[in-house]
C-alpha cells in the first residue's frame, strides 16, 4: 500500500481497543476509533472508593484469558495481578435462607453422571471461547439443555438452580434465555483450566488495561475520539452526531444496536440482546457477616421475579484493603427496564430493603457509587452470530465483541485481535521479493540440490535404489 489504509473502530471497549492496538503495530494504517461514552473501557470501569479504585465493571482474570494475559505483559502491566484471595463464596440455591459453598451443595450424584455424559463431546470442542461451536445443542438454552439431559418436564433441578444463580450473579442472562452454545466455553474452561480460585484482578482497577491500550493507540499516530453516537453506515462511511466519517474499512466492535446493524446487513434479523443490571457500591455499619462469617468473599442470591433485585455481593474489604472493610459491590438485575429508577435516591429504598433480608445487622449508611449499565451482557442468537461471521471482512466490514463467542473479557479482547488481523491480511499483499544472496551461497545452494537429485536417480546393481 503506497498510502495510509483508513479504518474506522466503532467502540471504545476492549474489542474496539483490541483492534485498533493490533492495527497500531503497523504504520501503513491509520485508526480512528469512534467511542460514544465520554470514556473508554466499555464494560471495563473503575472508580475511587476511599483513596481506592474500585471495578464496577468487569475485573477478574481467569488464568485461561490467553490473549488478556498476553496484552498485559506487552503492556507492562502484569506486576499490577494479584491473585483473588481465597475467601469463602456463598449460594443460595433454595428458599430456606442457608448459605452453601460449591463443595457442599447436595448435587444428585445420578444428574452428574448424567450431565457429564451430555457435556463431554460439546464442551470439548467448544475450546475457543471467541468462536465457539453454534451447532452443538441444537440451539438450546440453558434450562431446554438441563431439563432434555437429566429428563425432567417439571420445575428447575438442581443444576439448573445453581446455574442460574451463578449466571445472574455474573451479569448473564438467566438460565431459560443463555444458549449452550456460548456456555459451554466457561464450563470448559473453568472445569479444566482454572475458576475464580485461580483468577487474578488488577490491584489498581482494571481500567488501567483499556487506559495502556489508548495511550499506545494514540502514540501510534492514531486518534480516539469520545463523544461520538455512530446511527448508521452506508458502505465504509459511519454516519454520527458530529458528520460523517469516511476511511477505507471499519470495524464495527460496539455492542450490537439494530439501527448501525441494520444499515450494513439489511438482510438478515438483528437478534443479540442484553441484560440490564446497576452496580452498586454501598458502605455498611453493622457486621456484614454470611451465615456467621465475616471473612467471606462473595454471595450470590437465589433469583426471583422482582423488577430489582440483589443478586450477589462482593465483599470490598477482602478483595482489596481493610479499609473498605464496610463497602459492598453489588449487582443488580433490572427485569423491567421501563421502571427502573434513574437515581441514586430512587434506588436507596429498594436496596435497603433488600439489604436488611440479607445483612439483619447492618445498617446502610451511603450509596457511595451508582452504576446502570443498560447493555451489559449480550443475549445472542446463533443463527444470527453464524450469519455474521460468514460477512467477516465483506464489503470492507469487520466485526468484533463477546457477543460472537462466550461473552468475557477474553472474547472481546481475542475477536477485536482478530478482526484487525484478518484485515491486515485482506489487505496486504502476498508478493515478496526475492531476497539478494551472494553468489558463492547461490552456487553452492544450487550444487546442493543438483547433488541430491542426481542422487535419487542412481539406481546401483540389484536395483535397490539408494
Amino acid at each position: 500500500m503506497s498510502t495510509l489504509y483508513k479504518v474506522i473502530v466503532v467502540g471504545g471497549g476492549l474489542a474496539g481497543l483490541g483492534a485498533a492496538y493490533e492495527l497500531s503495530k503497523d504504520k501503513r494504517y491509520q485508526v480512528t476509533l469512534l467511542e460514544q461514552r465520554d470514556r473508554i473501557g466499555g464494560r471495563i470501569h473503575a472508580l475511587p472508593i476511599a483513596g481506592q479504585m474500585v471495578d464496577v465493571g468487569g475485573f477478574i482474570v481467569y488464568p485461561w484469558y490467553v490473549e488478556y494475559h498476553r496484552i498485559l505483559k506487552e503492556l507492562g502491566l502484569t506486576n499490577q495481578l494479584k491473585k483473588i484471595p481465597l475467601q469463602a463464596i456463598y449460594y443460595q440455591i433454595d428458599q430456606s435462607g442457608k448459605y452453601y459453598t460449591q463443595r457442599t451443595i447436595p448435587f444428585p450424584k445420578k444428574d452428574t453422571a448424567r450431565l457429564a455424559l451430555k457435556l463431554a463431546v460439546p464442551v470439548f470442542q467448544a475450546r475457543d471461547v471467541a468462536a465457539p461451536p453454534l451447532h452443538s445443542f441444537d440451539y438450546m438454552t440453558g434450562s431446554e439443555f438441563f431439563r432434555d439431559a437429566l429428563n425432567t418436564k417439571g420445575p428447575a433441578g438442581l443444576y439448573e438452580t445453581y446455574t442460574n444463580v451463578v449466571n445472574q450473579g455474573y451479569c448473564y442472562p438467566s438460565v431459560d434465555r443463555f444458549k449452550m452454545a456460548f456456555m459451554a466455553p466457561f464450563i470448559r474452561m473453568s472445569q479444566f483450566q482454572g475458576d475464580v480460585s485461580d483468577s487474578f484482578f488488577v490491584r489498581s482497577g482494571n481500567q488501567q488495561v483499556p487506559q495502556a491500550l489508548a495511550a499506545v493507540i494514540t502514540k501510534a499516530g492514531n486518534s480516539i475520539r469520545t463523544n461520538v453516537i455512530v446511527t448508521g453506515c452506508t458502505s465504509t462511511t459511519a454516519h454520527t452526531n458530529q458528520g460523517d466519517v469516511s476511511g477505507d474499512a471499519i470495524v464495527f466492535a460496539q455492542n450490537v444496536e439494530p439501527n448501525v446493524y441494520q444499515s450494513i446487513l439489511p438482510d438478515i434479523k438483528i437478534k443479540c440482546g442484553y441484560t440490564q443490571y446497576y452496580s452498586v457500591i454501598v458502605e455498611l455499619s453493622g457486621s456484614v457477616a454470611v451465615q456467621g462469617d465475616t471473612h467471606w468473599g462473595a454471595a450470590f442470591y437465589l433469583p426471583d421475579q422482582t423488577p430489582l433485585q440483589i443478586v450477589s455481593a462482593v465483599n470490598l474489604g477482602m478483595l482489596y484493603t481493610p479499609k473498605l472493610a464496610h463497602y459492598l459491590n453489588l449487582n443488580i438485575v433490572v427485569r423491567e427496564a421501563e421502571t427502573h429508577p434513574q437515581t441514586a435516591d430512587q434506588l436507596l429504598p429498594v436496596l435497603t430493603t433488600q439489604l436488611k433480608k440479607l445483612f439483619p445487622d447492618v445498617t446502610v449508611r451511603t450509596l457511595s457509587q451508582v452504576v446502570y449499565w443498560p447493555m451489559t451482557m449480550p443475549i445472542a442468537d446463533e443463527a444470527f452470530v453464524g450469519t455474521v461471521r460468514a460477512r467477516q471482512g465483506k464489503l470492507g466490514h469487520y466485526f468484533a465483541g463477546d457477543w460472537l463467542g462466550a461473552p468475557s473479557m477474553e472474547a472481546a479482547l481475542m475477536t477485536g485481535v482478530r478482526a484487525a488481523q484478518q484485515l491486515i491480511v485482506d489487505t496486504t499483499t502476498t508478493y515478496q521479493p526475492i531476497k539478494s544472496e551472494p553468489l558463492y551461497t547461490r552456487l553452492n545452494n544450487g550444487y546442493t540440490k543438483l547433488n541430491k537429485r542426481l542422487k535419487n536417480k542412481i539406481t546401483p546393481v540389484g536395483g535397490v535404489r539408494r
